[in-house]
């Protein structure tokens, strides 16, 4: 059904979780809750999606059946909900997390569907050559396990990729085999979602060769078998995506009507990412037929301009509005624009870097797994063969044999428990037991180092102090049990919204000590808003939903003047000061001290 129709295999999943709930039966209710979110997610509706998982996150509360293979499937469906609709970074951070839970359990299936969430995640940051190496993992592991739509898709995106690849030259020739293998795959059985999907994909590799002509006859294809289906989403992918060959062919009267009749389908579904692409066509449009009315789509497309849509295609979308007022005259305006764009090209290019430093990061804990066990498995296979060689010689001596393999190995055993142990002692010291986070000692230590490159360097810095606010408060009136929950939100929001190499620890008590490496005071409240809706969003045992805790922050700028960490830290307590005496749960910054005469 998911490859033919997801509409009915929605419908199918809802009649089996009627019949499910009557019956009282837990386990088919919680797989026809992923099995609908699934449908959901695949024909873009992500706010139905949204309330399947819900439940299911209810249910799988409630039920004491549940372990640890249900919590993660619900994990990964929920992440592949969650493509397009979350910064890329905190998605690639769940992907590793998901990953490193899901292998204990054994199940290649599980990890293939993990390997799914992180193909799309790649592609939609235009990381190509991860993406293809993903793409091509997911084939085997898809073959392997039986799951022919998971083979079907990822063969479909190594055609998509085939010229966008470092070290692979644009062949048209090539992609279509890719295609035509996935074509294949499917051979005769009822596929006509599928088939739009790869029609649609082949349209894309058509338009990257630059051809517009060709690229347009498939994506119209696309949108006939969507249409079939009544998938909305299809619908108006394949009537922006044929209007955007059309403009390039230099028929943009054509290509306004497409986008005008994508419009209303995605505002009904409220699809953010095809509501964004149809505004830009229209402005595109526009723009290029010189009509003087298209200071009258300006503002729908503003309005379309969401935080949750990639920054590339935000870019993209500034790009078109700078042109439209450049038309109008408007050049102050446009410049604006224009400037903005830039802004959000840094911006997808940051999120690609922090992607790439997850992915080495997770490559990094894979190959040092592996050395792990090649090194064991080295030394009990040469205990092993030192054992074969001596009986083979001294048969007389198997006791004695026979002991010494044993110390042999118990000595192996021993070696590795002690390694374990002095690395497990060595992370006690520098962990914070309750949060998590860097202890005092780790993260003076971290804050030192970064004080003295930037000094050294003259680069960027800033030091935070964070201080709960009215935490005895919590304590009293909660309890301490309460209180500690408070503080793991804290380091749990910090996790979804920090960058990778900023340094994030706990002092003591109910105050944080932030390092935040190449970004001045200016990027501070931006940084503080993130934070703080970040921890509001976080669920905190013995406390209502949204909790209402919040904190203050006093921020100092390390600058060149030589400060040491003592004194940076009293400057950002005096400002910290500041902040709870103008009323709390606000940020006060402090920039560099004058320098000494």
């Amino acid at each position: 059904m998911a490859l033919d129709d997801p509409q009915g295999g929605l419908d199918w999943s809802q009649q089996k979780l009627a019949k499910a709930r009557a019956a009282q039966d837990v386990e088919t209710q919680f797989w026809m809750l992923l099995g609908s979110a699934r449908m959901a997610t695949t024909l873009e509706d992500a706010q139905r999606s949204a309330g399947y998982l819900a439940e299911a996150r209810r249910l799988l509360a409630t039920w004491p059946g549940a372990g640890p293979m249900h919590r993660l499937w619900l994990g990964t469906t929920q992440a592949l909900a969650d493509v397009r609709l979350v910064p890329t970074v905190e998605l690639m951070a769940r992907v590793l997390s998901l990953r490193r839970e899901a292998v204990p359990l054994g199940m290649p299936d599980l990890l293939c569907e993990v390997d799914s969430v992180e193909l799309w995640a790649l592609v939609d940051v235009g990381n190509n050559d991860d993406a293809w190496a993903a793409a091509e993992a997911i084939e085997r592991c898809a073959a392997e396990t039986g799951y022919l739509d998971l083979e079907v898709s990822a063969i479909t995106q190594l055609g998509s990729l085939s010229g966008r690849v470092s070290g692979k030259v644009p062949a048209v020739g090539q992609a279509e085999d890719y295609f035509q293998r996935a074509l294949a795959r499917l051979d005769k059985l009822p596929a006509r979602f599928q088939r739009s999907l790869i029609e649609f994909e082949l349209g894309g590799a058509l338009n990257a060769a630059r051809l517009p002509g060709s690229a347009r006859d498939h994506f119209l294809r696309a949108l006939a078998l969507s249409q079939d289906l009544g998938d909305k989403a299809g619908v108006a992918a394949g009537q922006i995506r044929a209007g955007e060959m059309m403009l390039l062919m230099g028929d943009a009267e054509s290509a306004l009507q497409m986008a005008r009749s994508a419009l209303p389908l995605m505002e009904a579904q409220g699809n953010q990412l095809r509501l964004t692409a149809a505004h830009m066509l229209v402005l595109k449009a526009m723009t290029a037929l010189k009509r003087p009315d298209v200071a009258a789509a300006l503002e729908p497309a503003r309005r379309a301009d969401a935080a949750n849509v990639p920054p590339a295609r935000r870019a993209e979308l500034a790009q078109a509005m700078a042109e439209a007022l450049a038309l109008l005259g408007q050049h102050a305006r446009a410049y604006a624009e224009l400037q903005r764009a830039n802004q959000l090209r840094g911006q997808s290019l940051e999120g690609q870097r922090d992607t790439q430093m997850l992915r080495l990061q997770a490559r990094y804990e894979t190959a040092r797994r592996d050395v792990e066990t090649t090194e064991l498995r080295r030394q009990t296979e040469t205990a092993q063969l030192a054992l074969q060689a001596r009986e083979a010689g001294q048969r007389a001596l198997w006791t004695a044999l026979g002991a010494a393999c044993l110390l042999l190995v118990g000595a192996v055993v021993m070696v590795v428990r002690g390694w374990r142990h002095r690395r497990q002692l060595a992370e006690l010291a520098l962990r914070d037991e309750l949060t998590g986070l860097p202890n005092r000692r780790a993260i003076r230590a971290a804050a030192q180092a970064q004080i003295e490159q930037a000094q050294r360097w003259q680069g960027p810095c800033v030091l935070a102090l964070i201080d709960i606010d009215h935490f005895k408060q919590v304590n009293d009136v909660h309890g301490h049990a309460t209180g500690d929950a408070v503080l793991k939100a804290l380091a749990k929001a910090s996790a979804h919204v920090l960058r990778s190499h900023d340094r994030f620890g706990r002092l003591g008590g109910e105050e944080f000590l932030l390092v935040i490496p190449g970004s001045a005071l200016a990027d501070m409240p931006a940084v503080f808003d993130r934070l703080r809706s970040a921890f509001s969003a976080v669920e905190v045992l013995g406390l209502p939903v949204p909790h209402g805790v919040r904190f203050s922050m006093g921020a100092v700028d390390v600058g060149t003047e030589g400060e040491s960490l003592d004194q940076l830290l009293d400057r950002a307590d005096h400002a910290l000061y500041e902040a709870k005496a103008a009323g709390r749960d606000q940020l006060v910054v402090r920039g560099p001290v004058s320098a000494p005469a």
